[in-house]
């Protein structure tokens, strides 16, 4: 053991299942005192084999063989393995296989009682394969059997628990240890480990080597009360050599405290090459250190652990179980975890301490606090039985008020505003909304609470301006179609037209669009409804249009009725010839009373000089003029086969086509000439005859 004996707590055990006599041996505290046999200078490191640990399938090896060890606390003389295996670096032919859930390649003692921490100095036992180290008991039941299967170089040593007790009668363990000739694999499987409630009922699952320098628990199952229901399996596989940390010795001092209000002191042997020591306390206690040696003030039971620190890395935690009066069991509650600044909350302590001291110096149970930034309040709460005392923190955060601004602005009558607020996450608005549409210049009030909940410390005010539009207007109005109406707004300074223009033609009646823009950029417009009105439905016709200058009256007939006659020679609705030849045009007009529209319509009438054109100095015999009236064209029929001349004359007595023919029969064409009365002189040997055609 390195030149020391160490000081070991061998077994306190408290079980209503056990005989009296049993309580009674294994209540004793059993303390070996330690002589110092050398002042050997430790290694801060030591080169042991390393192994890594991986989860595997668990399966069963059915258990051959009688039972190689039974009884309670028991161990057995040395069982052949049946092939050389090395652990640890080191090589073995033989195990002793404990009754407490391990076997060891070490002569141990019993291994009572409990699982300690792995690895661990000076610990019960080393040089141990722990597949449940903890206190079990065949004489409640169960056995333990021992085989080697296989051959050479493939064999396997298998120890087996099969429903073994727990000392206390609750539960029992199922699970094997398998060792593998030539590759040293090793193999814990569980089949199941339940057990019920017992005092020091700590259980270890793991290996470690004959000096206690190096060990590999099994996660969540290092000296610790755990179960397995459902079967699982580990496998620890030999992966070399390594430096590892030496583990601090035995932790010397009380296991039991008297009173909490006592400072202790606990060390462990001094490492020469150790650059610190590292110690963990249970829950309340007070005291710290850097050395191999620290006063504590225990409250309550717990383990306190130690770590030595060297060049090589931290060695494993060495730990000592400490039993002290329990301190009164303290608690702060606050009524709010956080506030917003200017608020207050209430923390209350509570417990079965006798008296409470604030870090804001109340002595009360409760205290109201208004912090300004987040604090920390610490109480600590002393039962005067015992003095023992307990101190617990509460936290409570403080969020700041968030400062509120928004946007303000201007805008045209008629149209909307949006405030755009900031600096929190929702805000309340007086209006509402964001979306105003003022109809005056008006003010609105923004209030914001940030993401903790906390009300702005300001109001924030958005102005609006309220510019009015131009006070637009415009003229509407009616015309006849085909006329033009001109629009005259007034309230502007300059206009825009939708018509592109003030003065518009409309085929049909329309809304036109007049708009005007202040110097602010305010738009008013007015709405100009024109109305077009149909023209009425006029038309003139005479009697007759043709005429002599010696005819008489010729009637006109104007519709609608009621309109005016107008031209020359035109009177009382009637054309009365004059002594000039010529065209003359009539007019008539018609105004619709309702909608004060007119139109004229026209009619003409040709007037010819007449006089002595029907009279000739002969009649010639057989002569026809047809078709009469005609489209302009005509025959001129005269059966004699003599020579004849045909002259067309217009009403004004002008030759406007000559022709002359021997035929029978002569087609005349004056297409070209304009609509009218034509006079159509044939002069045949000395005979002259005139006849008027008519061509429409």
């Amino acid at each position: 053991m390195n030149g020391n004996f160490l000081v070991y707590l061998v077994k306190f055990k408290v079980n209503n299942y056990k005989p009296k006599q049993k309580n009674m041996k294994k209540s004793l505290l059993l303390l070996f005192a330690g002589l110092t046999l050398a002042t050997t200078m430790r290694s801060q490191c030591v080169t042991n084999c390393s192994y890594s640990l991986s989860s595997i399938t668990p399966s069963v090896t059915p258990a051959a063989g009688p039972a190689v060890i039974s009884g309670d606390d028991a161990i057995s003389g040395a069982l052949p393995i049946g092939f050389t295996f090395t652990f640890m670096c080191n090589t073995y032919t033989s195990a002793y296989v404990s009754t407490n859930g391990f076997l060891s390649f070490s002569a141990v003692g019993s291994g009572c009682c409990s699982g300690v921490q792995c690895p661990s100095l000076g610990g019960a036992i080393n040089n141990y394969i722990a597949a449940s180290w903890m206190d079990l008991n065949t004489s409640n039941g169960g056995t333990i059997t021992a085989q080697t299967i296989g051959t050479t170089p493939n064999q396997v040593y298998i120890v087996t628990y099969s429903n073994v007790a727990y000392y206390s009668g609750l539960g029992v363990y199922n699970g094997q240890i398998k060792i593998y000739e030539t590759t040293n694999v090793i193999e814990i499987h569980t089949f199941n480990s339940n057990r019920g409630t017992n005092l020091f009922t700590t259980c270890t699952q793991g290996i470690q080597d004959v000096a206690g320098n190096v060990g590999y628990p099994t996660p969540g199952r290092n000296s610790t009360i755990w179960t397995a229901s459902v079967a699982d399996a580990y496998r620890f596989t030999p992966t070399g050599t390594s430096p590892v940390p030496t583990q601090p010795s035995v932790i010397s001092g009380p296991a039991s405290v008297a009173s909490c209000s006592t400072a202790t002191i606990y060390s462990v042997t001094a490492i020469p090459t150790a650059t610190a020591y590292t110690w963990t306390l249970p829950s309340g206690w007070v005291g710290t250190s850097t050395t191999n040696t620290i006063s504590v003030i225990a409250t309550g039971t717990g383990i306190m652990g130690v770590t030595a620190s060297y060049s090589c890395g931290t060695s494993a935690q060495k730990n000592l179980y400490v039993t002290a009066p329990a301190g009164p069991t303290v608690t702060a509650v606050s009524s709010a975890s956080a506030l917003c600044a200017g608020q207050s909350a209430t923390i209350t302590a509570s417990g079965t301490a006798n008296t409470y001291s604030w870090s804001t110096s109340a002595t009360t149970a409760s205290i109201s606090v208004s912090p300004t930034v987040t604090t920390i309040y610490s109480v600590v709460g002393t039962n005067t039985t015992n003095s023992c005392s307990q101190t617990v923190t509460t936290s409570i955060a403080v969020n700041a008020l968030p400062t509120v601004s928004v946007t303000s602005g201007a805008i045209c009558a008629g149209n909307s505003f949006t405030m755009v607020p900031s600096g929190a996450s929702t805000y309340t608005f007086s209006s509402g909304s964001a979306v105003v549409t003022p109809t005056a210049t008006a003010n609105y009030n923004v209030t914001g609470t940030s993401a903790a909940g906390c009300v702005s410390s300001n109001t924030a005010v958005s102005s609006v301006t309220v510019n009015a539009a131009p006070s637009v207007s415009v003229n509407s109005g009616a015309v006849c179609a085909g006329n033009s109406f001109t629009m005259v707004p007034s309230g502007g300074a300059t206009y825009t037209f939708s018509s592109g223009s003030a003065v518009v033609t409309p085929t049909a009646t329309a809304a036109y669009t007049v708009s005007s823009t202040s110097t602010v950029g305010c738009v008013g417009s007015a709405v100009s409804n024109v109305t077009v009105n149909a023209l009425p439905s006029v038309s003139l016709s005479a009697a007759q249009n043709t005429a002599c200058t010696n005819s008489s009256t010729i009637a006109l007939t104007g519709s609608p009725s009621g309109g005016v006659y107008t031209g020359s020679n035109v009177a009382s609705g009637a054309f009365t010839p004059g002594a000039a030849a010529g065209t003359f045009v009539q007019s008539y007009a018609y105004t619709n009373t309702l909608t004060g529209c007119s139109k004229t319509a026209t009619s003409s009438i040709v007037v010819s000089v007449c006089l002595g054109l029907n009279t000739t100095s002969a009649k010639i015999n057989g002569l026809s003029v047809y078709p009469n009236p005609s489209n302009g064209e005509f025959t001129v029929e005269l059966n004699n086969g003599i020579n004849k001349t045909i002259e067309v004359t217009d009403v004004a007595g002008r030759v406007v086509l000559t022709t002359t023919s021997l035929n029978d029969k002569v087609n005349v064409n004056i297409n070209s000439l304009t609509n009218g009365i034509y006079f159509v002189k044939i002069v045949s040997n000395t005979i002259t005859n005139v006849i008027k055609v008519v061509k429409q």
